[in-house]
């Protein structure tokens, strides 16, 4: 298995000023058709005594990279930090957060304070990777969540960017670090999700869906791409 990388900070902020800035040139954008091919189920499960798959919990990850045969996976490190804890669980790739089967997936890299894995598969036939926005994203862009909200299918809510520097305790700490802001309804399963905003005639990977407020379903977070771009050129 491939040693995880560990980056904690290392990639995040210098002096306040993030390492990765937008802005650099006008990129390729997807058609609305093709958004759902970019995002699947994370599903993780653990063997039973019988051999059987018992599921444990799943969120969503967004194709991000397509290489060599390999497919790498952008998601929430909180979907898949159980398994740091328990070797014996199974991360599996899908379409359904009903399934309990799928392509076993291996952890790529990791950055917990910013709440991002990236996660590899060696095969993913009908796989597409987003392309990952490049304009700094502003208030009132519209945007569409895609993942898998409880125990749907991976499905798409629209809404638009509240805030482009909400600050918000993650799930896994207390540092706050800036996040966007958007009112498309997510819930637990979306975790990981991508956040899409349209741009130059299309759509692009703006953040990766990471929490809800529950009682205010138009409160919603993502982490930025600009902090998914390092563990990109991390890899190897």
């Amino acid at each position: 298995m491939r040693k995880i990388l560990f980056l904690v900070g290392l990639l995040a902020l210098l002096g306040g000023t993030i390492l990765y800035k937008l802005d650099y040139t006008s990129a390729p954008v997807m058609q609305e058709r093709n958004l759902m091919s970019t995002v699947y189920v994370l599903n993780v499960v653990s063997p039973s005594a019988q051999g059987e798959m018992q599921p444990v919990s799943h969120g969503s990850g967004v194709v991000v990279q397509l290489r060599n045969g390999h497919v790498y996976l952008v998601t929430a490190y909180h979907v898949v930090d159980d398994l740091k804890d328990h070797p014996e669980y199974v991360l599996l790739i899908s379409r359904s957060a009903f399934e309990v089967k799928g392509d076993r997936a291996t952890i790529v890299v990791v950055d917990p304070l910013h709440d991002l894995a990236i996660v590899e598969v060696q095969s993913l036939p009908a796989a597409k990777a987003a392309y990952i926005c490049t304009l700094t994203p502003e208030v009132f862009d519209r945007v569409v969540a895609i993942g898998s909200p409880g125990p749907l299918h991976v499905s798409p809510a629209e809404g638009i960017i509240s805030d482009t520097d909400a600050l918000f305790p993650t799930l896994l700490n207390n540092m706050n670090f800036p996040m966007i802001q958007h009112t498309a309804t997510i819930s637990g399963g979306d975790s990981g999700g991508g956040l899409f905003k349209y741009e130059n005639g299309g759509w692009c990977l703006q953040g990766i869906n990471t929490q809800a407020i529950g009682d205010h379903p138009s409160i919603n977070f993502a982490v930025g791409v600009q902090y998914l771009l390092p563990l990109l050129h991390s890899i190897k």
